[in-house]
């Protein structure tokens, strides 16, 4: 495919905690941008700009519509928010660390303040950005690396993380940030790789992932009520891997994805009637977080013809998506699922150039 026609790529999308616009990063040839998707109904419409960022960089939707971005290399990196009426980008802070993630603000949180964790090599430190402030407000420091970042209350005052010691495999912990305090949420051995993937806070229900026995399984509990951790059959992926990726508002569903060679499954489990149903939608794969609000279940989506699309599946997720969704997403390839052998077995791959696409010449960028 020459660069004259390629279409732009774009990775990194992430919607806002209401689903009503997201971000991306844009590859066009050799510069890589911001790109705002505005949503009007169902439909999602890119908007570029002209907002430069590194392809590591993170993105962040607020519902008050500022886009907060942490990007920087090495030991060192900066905290911007961006108007994205002006698109005017205000740097907050910038923090020392190995490796630094930005946190979506807490569910209840009036100001809508974000988190930011960084990890030195030592310790891990949290701290509370002030977006009008000059400074944010450090709250603890935690021996160890944490990652991850999973409100487990309202209010921010609680929040799940992965604790890993001295090259150890993460434990799914729960740390009061009031406090310092860190407790234990679940773990099934020393050595398997146990985190925490979803919370509904107002009904307690947690989601976890482990991969104990080389096997990949989520497991679900409402620790508050004394439940213990149930792991069915329909929630684990022997042949793949599985995450889940969002919980309806309720608190009575968990949508888990299922990624299967090239392809991605959505799975919607009730944990009240012990029930998996598999979600209706075209042939692709998973690009981003979905969001679940009363009104809609959001998905950012690929596949072989259209390179980006935002699937609506309804509020209760049952509304089959249209195979041919673009949400202006510009051009479609020719495009299909092929296997090719491969040095440990077989390889599921996309293919681009026709029926005889393995005579092609070979794409060269």
């Amino acid at each position: 495919m020459s660069a004259a026609t390629r279409a732009p790529a774009r990775f990194g999308v992430h919607l806002a905690a209401d689903a009503s616009w997201a971000a991306t990063s844009r590859l066009d040839g050799d510069a890589v941008t911001v790109e705002l998707w505005e949503r009007d109904g169902a439909t999602f419409t890119p908007r570029p700009t002209p907002l430069a960022v590194e392809p590591v960089d993170q993105l962040v939707p607020t519902t008050g519509r500022r886009l907060l971005i942490c990007g920087g290399g090495g030991s060192r990196h900066t905290v911007w928010t961006v108007d994205c009426a002006t698109l005017t980008r205000t740097r907050l802070t910038t923090r020392a660390g190995q490796a630094v993630r930005l946190l979506a603000p807490a569910p209840g949180d009036p100001d809508r303040r974000p988190w930011v964790l960084a990890y030195d090599g030592t310790r891990t430190t949290l701290a509370r950005l002030v977006t009008h402030g000059p400074t944010p407000t450090a709250v603890i420091a935690l021996p160890g690396a944490y990652t991850g970042g999973v409100w487990t209350d309202r209010a921010g005052r609680r929040l799940g993380l992965g604790r890993s010691r001295s090259g150890e495999p993460h434990t799914a912990v729960e740390v009061d940030l009031v406090t310092g305090a860190d407790r234990t949420l679940f773990e099934v051995t020393g050595h398997s790789n146990d985190t925490l993937q979803a919370w509904h806070p107002g009904a307690g229900l947690g989601v976890v992932h482990t991969d104990v026995g080389g096997v990949q399984r989520l497991g679900y509990a409402r620790p508050g009520r004394g439940e213990r951790w149930a792991f069915p059959d329909d929630l684990a992926a022997p042949d793949g891997l599985v995450e889940a990726v969002a919980v309806d508002p309720d608190g009575h569903r968990i949508l888990a994805h299922e990624r299967r060679g090239v392809r991605s499954l959505l799975h919607r489990y009730d944990v009240v009637r012990h029930r998996r149903d598999t979600l209706a939608v075209p042939p692709g794969a998973l690009a981003g977080r979905p969001v679940w609000t009363r009104r809609r279940l959001v998905v950012p989506w690929t596949t072989p013809r259209v390179p980006l699309t935002f699937l609506d599946l309804g509020p209760a997720g049952d509304r089959p998506a249209d195979t041919d969704t673009d949400a202006g997403s510009g051009p479609r390839w020719e495009a299909r699922v092929v296997t090719v052998p491969g040095a440990a077995g077989p390889i599921e791959a996309i293919a681009y150039g026709g029926d005889r696409w393995w005579q092609r010449p070979r794409a060269r960028s």
